[in-house]
């Protein structure tokens, strides 16, 4: 549905109690569900049409190797914008520059540093942004700098199962682990 709703989703579906086995992030706002068994998935696509379900998902497909369009969230870094117009909706019209935005946050009082903000943005393809953009005010023109950043991104809904992961592979010792060769 949006950011937000995508990062928390293993809360939402948790608290729901759908018995989801995991969950993985595609690109873009585009995750793909895979179920304990059967009738899991079964309950899921028959409740497809619940209220709580119309808030978390915008769209729901049966996976069966489709190719999906692409699309993945840039996550621009924009310097240089005069702190008077350091706004929410300036940072939003800078990001529109370049794609659907699906995160913003103005500069607040607790910021320590007002040089540089980030905005999250849907793109459509593969290409690095790297650009500048002028902002207009009182008849003077400001230039501000747009680099996206190059670092991976994983939302939370993935991170919380790669942390349990790892809090399963820690607290394994040798002297829990049997099998037969």
């Amino acid at each position: 549905m949006n950011l937000d709703v995508m990062v928390s989703q293993r809360r939402h579906l948790t608290n729901s109690g759908i018995g989801f086995h995991s969950i993985h992030y595609i690109r873009g706002l585009t995750v793909l569900l895979n179920f304990k068994d059967n009738k899991a998935s079964g309950d899921f696509a028959c409740n497809h049409e619940a209220e709580s379900l119309k808030d978390w998902f915008e769209q729901l497909d049966v996976w069966q190797r489709q190719s999906l369009p692409y699309d993945r969230i840039a996550w621009l870094k924009v310097t240089g914008v005069p702190i008077n117009l350091a706004t929410k909706e300036v940072f939003r019209q800078i990001g529109q520059s370049f794609g659907k935005v699906v995160h913003v946050v103005g500069l607040g009082a607790d910021d320590e540093d007002l040089s540089v903000n980030r905005i999250g943005v849907l793109v459509g393809d593969g290409s690095r942004i790297l650009d500048e953009v002028s902002l207009m005010w009182k008849d003077k023109c400001f230039k501000a700098w747009v680099l996206e950043d190059t670092d991976d991104w994983i939302p939370d809904c993935i991170r919380a199962e790669e942390e349990e992961d790892n809090d399963l592979d820690e607290s394994v010792s040798d002297d829990d682990v049997s099998g037969s060769g």
